[in-house]
């Protein structure tokens, strides 16, 4: 898992083997050189990541899978102010369930 934030100016990371890429608008637009988020996800797919999640501010967030051609997307949803810690790796450890299969 590669999360860039924060993302160096001019970097441009090595995405070779990496399963998941979690970044904002900002830095995929950085990284992929492309200024729409779908767009910007492909491209960043494209330089090996397995699944890339680009976070939407209050527009929710896109989902690429590797067995995806189109992205997802996630609307927006209020979130409590708190979210306890046992609850959090549980959605994170079901995320591979939510991706599609090939």
């Amino acid at each position: 898992m590669f999360n860039a934030s924060p993302l160096a100016s001019g970097v441009q990371p090595q995405l070779n083997n990496v399963d998941f890429v979690i970044v904002n608008e900002g830095e995929a637009q950085a990284i992929s050189g492309t200024r729409q988020p779908a767009d910007a996800a492909a491209r960043v797919r494209d330089l090996g990541a397995g699944c890339v999640i680009v976070t939407l501010g209050p527009r929710g967030c896109l989902l690429l899978g590797s067995g995806c051609a189109e992205p997802s997307i996630s609307r927006h949803r209020t979130l409590p102010p708190s979210i306890p810690a046992g609850r959090v790796m549980c959605c994170a450890a079901s995320l591979p369930d939510a991706l599609p299969r090939e």
